[in-house]
C-alpha cells in the first residue's frame, strides 16, 4: 500500500501571535462523503455561529490560503 501526504488545514494569523489569538483564521479540506468542500473557521469568542471577522488587511492572506487549499483538492481529484 502506497501512502501520500495531504495538506488538509492551514492557519491564518497575524505574525508573532498565537494559534489561539481571535484572528486565527483556520482553513480546512472537509468530506461529508458528497465531495470535498473547505470549511474556514475562526476562534473568535465574539463572533456569532457562522460569523467569520475579517480586517482589509487580512484579506490578501485569506484569499491565497483559500486558492492554495482548493488546489490542494483539484490536485487530489485529479489522481483518483
Amino acid at each position: 500500500m502506497k501512502y501520500i501526504q495531504r495538506t488538509m488545514s492551514i492557519m491564518i494569523l497575524p505574525e508573532g501571535e498565537s494559534i489561539f489569538c481571535e484572528t486565527a483564521t483556520t482553513i480546512a479540506i472537509s468530506d461529508d462523503a458528497a465531495g470535498e468542500f473547505l470549511k474556514i473557521t475562526q476562534c473568535n469568542d465574539e463572533s456569532e455561529k457562522g460569523e467569520i471577522r475579517l480586517e482589509q488587511n487580512e484579506w490578501p492572506s485569506i484569499c491565497a490560503g483559500i486558492d492554495m487549499m482548493f488546489k490542494e483538492i483539484e490536485k487530489h481529484n485529479q489522481t483518483k
